[in-house]
């Protein structure tokens, strides 16, 4: 039962793991966090951007993208 268990939760947890993982990164830098998910496209640099005017918007932003990319895979 411990054994199912262990391999059931596994499983399971790869993609929320990595989603929750870009999402803590796009609260600690924003522009990182979108560089890693979507390369160096216009949406990093309008992250920078936002994140040097303000550093909540870049937050917003970064999480918006990261969810975002992650529905359209």
């Amino acid at each position: 039962m411990t054994n199912h268990h262990h391999h059931h939760h596994h499983h399971d947890d790869h993609s929320v793991g990595a989603n929750c993982c870009n999402i803590f990164l796009s609260i600690l830098l924003p522009p990182l966090a979108v560089g890693v998910v979507v390369g160096c496209k216009k949406e990093f640099w309008i992250c920078l951007l936002l994140t040097c005017l303000g550093y909540l918007p870049g937050i917003i932003y970064a999480i918006c993208i990261i969810s975002g990319a992650h529905i359209q895979k």
